[in-house]
């Protein structure tokens, strides 16, 4: 009995040795293009910068398919751009939405529930700084001549 089970042992240990193969997969090495930084804006001869940002975002819904949804967000700075130091400029709104004023200075509009688009640019931009008469900002408007677009694709 000792002899039948040392004999069924090292057949199956022969089995399991001889039935496994290692098959090594072959790695391809994925050629990687180098990809440019983000370029950084540093303006060095502006008194102030207003920003109006459309994204392009393509949501995919089950039965209707790709629909498009903009999100749009303004940014404004007066002030030293270099050194960061910017000042109080009174209110800004970008097409009479109104930004709210950050602690450094400088002037945002994020997206909210109630408000998940935005502000709507539509095709313009329409920009209004109300002024401050205690750090010499005087109020101005301004609607630049290029063109938003409405649909990158």
């Amino acid at each position: 009995m000792n002899e039948m089970y040392l004999f069924l042992c090292t057949q199956a240990g022969i089995k399991i040795f001889t039935s496994c193969s290692k098959d090594e997969e072959e790695t391809t090495e994925v050629p990687t293009a180098a990809v440019p930084a983000n370029p950084i804006p540093t303006p060095s001869s502006a008194d102030g910068a207003l920003v109006a940002i459309q994204t392009a975002n393509y949501i995919t819904a089950p039965f209707v398919g790709e629909i498009y949804q903009p999100v749009g967000v303004g940014v404004a700075i007066l002030g030293d751009l270099t050194s960061g130091t910017y000042i109080d400029c009174g209110s800004v709104t970008a097409n009479s939405i109104g930004l709210t004023k950050q602690t450094n200075s400088s002037y945002v509009y994020v997206p909210s529930v109630t408000s998940a688009q935005g502000i709507d640019f539509g095709d313009d931009v329409s920009w209004v700084v109300s002024g401050n008469s205690a750090t010499s900002v005087p109020a101005f408007n301004h609607r630049p001549s290029n063109k938003m677009h409405s649909r990158p694709k």
